[in-house]
C-alpha cells in the first residue's frame, strides 16, 4: 500500500503540472503574438501618418521652384531632408511628365533597394496655385528601425514569459506539495499506524479523487461519529485552502494590471515623442524654405533675381527650348549714364535709384516663366522663354514706358533731363544659336549698338 501511495502522488503531480504549463505556454504564445501584431500595426499607422505629412510638406515647398524650373533649390531641399532623418531612404521630385528633376538618397541604397518591401513609399501631387498639377513628390521611408523595435519587444516578451512560467512552476510545486503531496503523505502515515494496530489515530482528509477514495476506504473501519467529525474538519480546511488560493489569484491579477498600466503609459510617451518629432520636421522644412528663398538667388539690394540665378535659369530654359523647338529671347538692359548719376547725387541715391528701376521693371513681367535679374552694377537682364523677337520688342517698349512713368530726375544725362534705359535683344532657337552663351553675346552687341545710336532705345537681333 505504501508503494501505491507514492506512485499515485507522483502521477497526480506530473499530470497537474504538465497540464497547467501547457495551457499557460499556449496562452502566453497567443497573447505575445497578438501584442506584437497590434504594436506593429500602431507603429505602421504612425509611420504612414509621418510619411504622408512629410511628402505633403515636400510638395508644398517644391511648388515655387518647380514653376520657375529652379532645380537647384529642389536638389538642396531633397538633400536637407535626407540629412535630417536616418529612416528616410530617398526623396524624389518629378515633373508632371514623369522626369525626375531632383533626387537624394542614402549613399548605401540603389534603385532596386528603393522599391524593396523594407521601404514604405509615399507620393503627393504638386499643384500650382491655379490648381494645375505640375509634378509630384516621392518619399521612401525604411521600416527597418520599426522592425528592429518590434524584434526587441519580442525578445523582452519571451524573456518575461519564461520568467512568468518559471514563477508559475514554482507556485504549482508549492501548491501541489500542499494539495497533493501532503494529503498522500498523511495517508501514508495513517496506513503505517493502521498497519501497526493503532485504530484510535485519525486522518483529516476528505477528497473526491484517488486520495479521497483511498481515505474513505480506510475510514470505513472507524466509527461513524469520528468519521463525520473528520469530514466537517476536512471541509473547513478545504475552505481555508480555497481562500488562500483566491488571495494568490487576486495578487497575480493586481500585478498583471500594474504591468498593463505601465505598458500603456510607455506607449503614450512614445506617441507623444513621435508627435514632437513630426512637428520638428515641419518646422525644419518651413525654416529651410524661407532660408532658401531669401538667400539662394535674390539680389540683396533690388530684391530681383541675382546673377547666379540668372545663369542657372538661362541654362535650363535654353535646354528646354532646344528640346521643344521653341523660340527664345534675351534682354540686356543698361541704365544710361548711371555713373554720372552716382557722381551727381551720391551712391546712396544711386542705390535707391536701382531699387526703383528694378521694382518698376519687375512689374512688367506677368508670366511665371519670365525672369528679371540684376546682371551686374547698373545692368539688368531678362529671360523670356517661348518668346520671339516681336514679343520681346513689346516687353522692351513696356520697360521704357515704366521707367519714363517713374520720372527719375537725371540732370547729368546727355539724353534728357530724366533717367532712361537702353535695351539689346537677342532672339532665336536651336537652329540660329549654338548655345546660351552665344545668345548673351548677341544681346550684348545689340545693347552696344543701342548705346552707340544715342541710348534710350531698343535694338533687336
Amino acid at each position: 500500500m505504501i508503494t501505491l501511495l507514492k506512485k499515485t502522488r507522483n502521477y497526480i503531480a506530473f499530470k497537474l503540472i504538465g497540464g497547467v504549463l501547457l495551457v499557460l505556454i499556449i496562452a502566453t504564445g497567443f497573447a505575445s503574438a497578438y501584442m506584437l501584431f497590434w504594436d506593429r500595426g500602431d507603429l505602421l499607422s504612425l509611420l504612414d501618418a509621418q510619411g504622408k505629412i512629410l511628402t505633403e510638406q515636400v510638395a508644398i515647398s517644391s511648388i515655387e521652384p518647380l514653376l520657375v524650373n529652379d532645380y537647384l533649390v529642389l536638389e538642396a531641399l531633397a538633400e536637407l531632408i535626407i540629412k535630417d532623418s536616418q529612416s528616410i531612404r530617398f526623396v524624389k521630385i518629378e515633373r508632371k511628365d514623369g522626369e525626375v528633376v531632383a533626387e537624394s538618397k542614402m549613399h548605401d541604397i540603389n534603385s532596386a533597394q528603393q522599391e524593396s518591401h523594407q521601404n514604405r513609399i509615399y507620393t503627393f501631387d504638386i499643384v500650382a496655385p491655379r490648381g494645375e498639377r505640375i509634378g509630384r513628390s516621392i518619399v521612401g521611408i525604411s521600416i527597418q528601425p520599426m522592425n528592429e523595435k518590434i524584434a526587441k519587444r519580442g525578445r523582452i516578451l519571451i524573456i518575461g514569459s519564461v520568467i512568468s512560467l518559471l514563477s508559475v512552476s514554482l507556485l504549482l510545486a508549492i501548491m501541489l506539495k500542499r494539495v497533493v503531496s501532503n494529503p498522500l503523505s498523511q495517508l501514508d502515515n495513517f496506513a503505517r499506524l493502521l498497519g501497526s494496530g493503532d485504530l484510535e489515530s485519525t486522518i483529516n482528509l476528505s477528497r473526491k479523487d484517488e486520495t479521497g477514495r483511498l481515505a474513505e476506504t480506510l475510514d470505513t473501519m472507524r466509527e461513524n461519529l469520528k468519521n463525520s467529525l473528520n469530514k466537517i474538519l476536512s471541509q473547513k480546511e478545504e475552505l481555508e485552502q480555497h481562500k488562500d488560493h483566491l488571495e494568490v489569484m487576486v495578487e497575480e491579477r493586481t500585478l498583471d494590471l500594474s504591468r498593463t498600466n505601465l505598458k500603456l503609459n510607455k506607449e503614450v510617451e512614445e506617441r507623444i515623442a513621435a508627435q514632437q518629432e513630426r512637428e520638428k520636421v515641419i518646422r525644419i522644412l518651413e525654416k529651410t524654405q524661407k532660408k532658401l528663398t531669401q538667400l539662394s538667388f535674390q539680389d540683396e539690394l533690388t530684391g530681383v533675381a541675382n546673377r547666379r540665378r540668372f545663369d542657372y535659369v538661362l541654362k535650363n530654359e535654353w535646354r528646354r527650348a532646344e528640346r521643344e523647338k521653341q523660340p527664345f529671347s534675351l534682354l540686356m538692359i543698361d541704365i544710361d549714364y548711371f555713373k554720372k548719376y552716382n557722381d551727381t547725387y551720391g551712391h546712396q541715391a544711386g542705390d535707391a535709384c536701382l531699387t526703383r528701376v528694378a521694382t518698376a521693371m519687375q512689374a512688367q513681367f506677368k508670366r511665371p516663366g519670365d525672369l528679371l535679374a540684376r546682371y551686374g552694377g547698373e545692368e539688368f537682364s531678362a529671360i523670356l522663354p517661348n518668346t520671339d523677337l516681336k514679343g520681346a520688342d513689346q516687353i522692351a517698349e513696356s520697360l521704357h514706358k515704366a521707367i519714363n512713368d517713374i520720372n527719375i530726375l537725371h540732370k547729368s544725362s546727355e539724353v534728357c533731363g530724366r533717367l532712361t534705359i537702353s535695351i539689346g535683344i537677342s532672339s532665336g532657337n536651336a537652329d540660329t544659336c549654338s548655345d546660351e552663351k552665344n545668345l548673351i553675346s548677341i544681346a550684348d552687341k545689340a545693347l552696344y549698338e543701342a548705346k552707340s545710336k544715342g541710348r534710350n532705345r531698343t535694338v533687336g537681333k
